[in-house]
């Protein structure tokens, strides 16, 4: 398996809904461009996904979804032999990529398994309740404050600090991938200062993220880099094109 990186992916929706199946458009391209890249390259790298399907809120509190995705990281590891893993998702999938790994980092288990990931992607992260509202943000974005805000009560409101959390953590304390974190987002997101926030955090840290890169899409909206399909936001595909390409460059670096 030392030729094969699998891209384990957790999908987003608020933790609320959607399926494993969410991102599978945006996924294959990403994999088929990688694959070709290497073979044209005269690498033998392959990469191929794995989508986590997670159990939703509320039926499911969190962080029973962080759980599901450890099980499918252990799973990666210790049935298959995978040793080249790179964790993502977007909007809550990101989310609970960042909470996987320090979950990862504090479990003896998995931990000991010896395999460390290679990367992180985090598109368009969920990481604060948006409680900083720029109006103009809320009226070119896919989602809205009030969305936001109400899935932060449901999905967080029985935890420690009764919210999401992740601008609470100290900056040494966020355990990082071993090669590289991408995270990628639209300036026009409701989200877009709380991901700045984080990215703040990140800079912080008293051992800088290896191959941290950080890009942000002037004018686009939460997770416009999954929108392929052109009816669904016009003029979106042009700019998921492009960063569909910055993230292959990103992983391709990361596995070299």
């Amino acid at each position: 398996m030392d030729d094969v990186v699998v891209f384990l992916f957790i999908h987003g929706g608020a933790y609320c809904f959607s399926t494993s199946e969410y991102g599978s458009p945006h996924n294959f391209e990403l994999i088929k461009s990688f694959n070709e890249r290497q073979r044209q390259a005269g690498h033998s790298k392959r990469m191929v996904a794995f989508s986590v399907e997670y159990p939703l809120a509320p039926k499911a509190q969190f962080p029973a979804q962080v759980y599901s995705a450890a099980d499918a990281y252990r799973w990666l590891v210790m049935k298959l032999g995978v040793k080249n893993i790179i964790v993502g998702g977007d909007s809550a999938g990101a989310h609970c990529t960042i909470k996987l790994m320090n979950h990862i980092a504090e479990s003896d288990e998995l931990r000991g398994l010896g395999v460390w990931p290679l990367a992180n992607m985090l598109f368009s992260p969920w990481v604060d309740a948006a409680d900083y509202w720029d109006p103009d943000q809320d009226a070119h974005d896919v989602i809205s404050t009030l969305g936001i805000r109400f899935a932060d009560r449901m999905v967080f409101g029985h935890t420690k600090h009764g919210r999401n959390d992740v601008l609470m953590i100290q900056p040494d304390d966020f355990s990082v991938a071993s090669k590289g974190t991408l995270v990628m987002y639209g300036s026009s997101e409701i989200l877009a200062h709380g991901i700045e926030r984080y990215v703040g955090l990140l800079n912080q840290r008293t051992e800088p993220v290896p191959g941290l890169q950080v890009v942000c899409f002037e004018g686009m909206p939460h997770c416009f880099n999954l929108m392929l399909a052109e009816e669904f936001l016009p003029g979106a595909r042009a700019k998921a094109l492009e960063a569909l390409n910055i993230t292959v460059e990103f992983m391709t670096s990361v596995c070299a």
